[in-house]
This record gives C-alpha cells, sequence and structure tokens, in this order.
C-alpha cells in the first residue's frame, strides 16, 4: 500500500535496483509519521515492518543510503512537541532490522544499554 501523503519525508534510492526507501514525515494532520516503505518499479509501494526497537517517528530528519551494506542510516529531525531529535538509526535493508547507533531518546538508550 502507498504512504499517506506526507511532506518532508526521507527518500533514499536503491540504485542497483531501481528501488526507493522512504521513512517519516509529516501527515496531513501536522503529525510526524514512523511510516518506512519501499517503492519497486515492478511492484509499486509496499510498506516494510522492520523488527526490534525503531526510532520515533519524525519529519524534517535527515538520511543516507549505504548501497555497499544495504543500510539506511537516519538522524535528527522534529517529533511531536515539537521536539527536536539527536539520535542516530540504522535500517538493515536485508535484514529488515533497525539499530541505535547513538542517540539521548529513552528508546535509543535501552536499546545501545550494555553493549
Amino acid at each position: 500500500a502507498a504512504p499517506s501523503a506526507t511532506q518532508i519525508a526521507v527518500f533514499q534510492s536503491k540504485s542497483s535496483s531501481g528501488h526507493v526507501v522512504s521513512f517519516g514525515g509529516m501527515l496531513a494532520d501536522g503529525l510526524p509519521s514512523g511510516y518506512v516503505g519501499s517503492f519497486s518499479p515492478a511492484d509499486g509501494w509496499s510498506k516494510v515492518l522492520p523488527s526490534g526497537n525503531h526510532p520515533v517517528a519524525r519529519s524534517g530528519h535527515m538520511a543516507l543510503y549505504d548501497e555497499s551494506a544495504s543500510k539506511m542510516i537516519v538522524t535528527l529531525g522534529l517529533t511531536v512537541g515539537p521536539e527536536l531529535l539527536d539520535d542516530l538509526w540504522e535500517l538493515d535493508l536485508e535484514l529488515l532490522t533497525w539499530t541505535c547507533l547513538q542517540g539521548s531518546q529513552t528508546s535509543c538508550r535501552a536499546a545501545v544499554t550494555g553493549h
């Protein structure tokens, strides 16, 4: 299913396959989104459901795609409040898992405790 209409979402192209991956953005009601989606020219949009701990919904964030590792890195942005975010997350697009790399958000701190 296609994502809801959003603004300020992050889209990363997987150039070797023609796929595009999206994360977050601002929904029509002004709330941040945590939607992860994948677009394939052959199949259209599909919702991606990564496992494990995940970043809070956000808009105005930045991301980059590491094609050699098949990972999308997500950082910064705004969530409800608005609250500024300063965390750093990695989405493994092969394993479909989020990993918190750094941050002050409660969910991120919990993910890295004891490492």
